[in-house]
């Protein structure tokens, strides 16, 4: 067996047994990531995708990764990872090649969100009077995802039916709201180091009317936050468990991790593969 195969299987047995508990220690499955693949990858994949919007009033620059099996594999159709905060991208695309080889996951097209003019807290904070005290304008670049992002996607790109929410600090403070509005929207949500502190924890009172409320189909929801990040992160993280404990419906998967030895900057990159592993069931 070549040194890359044995590499890739390691690397698969490292990210499953990682996923196994509620503290994870995936920093062992992302250094293989890093050092083991060499595999096919795109000299250039980014291209970007200029999407006009009405909702927003300005054009967005949508960056565009596709998997090598798009140009091998005409006939086939790909699940779509959503990215908030552009800068996630490449690490998000090169993580789900590796993940992909290795039998974990699939080959999917990823989508960098950027900031708009009204920048990233604006874009990701839900807005007022949920928010209680604070608010910004979640409910408008919600809207542009679903109304005009994902169409122009969707109409330019060989797609399937998946489509996953990816958002770290404020991005996954969106990417609960995205859930909690639009639970049918995305087949999983992967909210890394959520900032569910923002208006008092008021995201953890969405979430449970949702819960009680809305179908939230056959969906998939992972939150993990690195055991460094603090008390004000934890308190928050947690009172998200609890209403998952209490109110999750029958048909909602979801996992919460601790990722063991991680910050606020490390954790989406330590916990990464173990929320593909567990949306793809392996």
């Amino acid at each position: 067996m070549t040194k890359f195969k044995i590499g890739l299987l390691v690397m698969a047995g490292l990210v499953v047994a990682a996923g196994t508990g509620g503290v994870v220690g995936a920093g062992a499955a992302i250094a293989l990531i890093k050092t083991s693949y060499n595999g096919p990858v795109n000299a250039d994949p980014r291209s970007e995708l200029a999407v006009h919007s009405d909702v927003l009033g300005e054009s967005v620059q949508l960056g565009i990764r596709l998997p090598i099996e798009y140009a091998s594999d005409p006939d086939r159709r790909f699940p779509v990872l959503w990215v908030l905060d552009a800068s996630h991208g490449d690490m998000v695309y090169r993580a789900t090649q590796t993940l992909a080889q290795a039998g974990i996951g699939e080959p999917s097209i990823v989508v960098e969100l950027p900031r708009t003019s009204a920048g990233r807290t604006e874009d990701f904070t839900p807005p007022q009077p949920i928010m209680h005290w604070t608010g910004g304008q979640g409910d408008r670049f919600l809207r542009f995802l679903e109304t005009e992002a994902i169409p122009a996607v969707e109409g330019a790109f060989r797609t399937d039916s998946v489509r996953i929410l990816v958002g770290h600090s404020l991005g996954g403070l969106f990417t609960l709201y995205a859930f909690a509005e639009r639970p049918l929207l995305f087949k999983a949500h992967f909210a890394f180091s959520p900032s569910t502190w923002v208006g008092n924890q008021a995201i953890v009172s969405i979430l449970q009317r949702t819960l009680r409320e809305r179908d939230t189909g056959e969906t998939f929801l992972y939150l993990s936050l690195g055991s460094d990040e603090g008390n004000r992160m934890l308190s928050g993280f947690e009172a998200v468990r609890a209403t998952l404990t209490s109110d999750a419906p029958p048909r909602l998967r979801w996992q919460m991790d601790i990722t063991a030895g991680a910050d606020h900057g490390s954790n989406p990159t330590l916990s990464y593969p173990i929320a593909v592993s567990r949306y793809w069931g392996h």
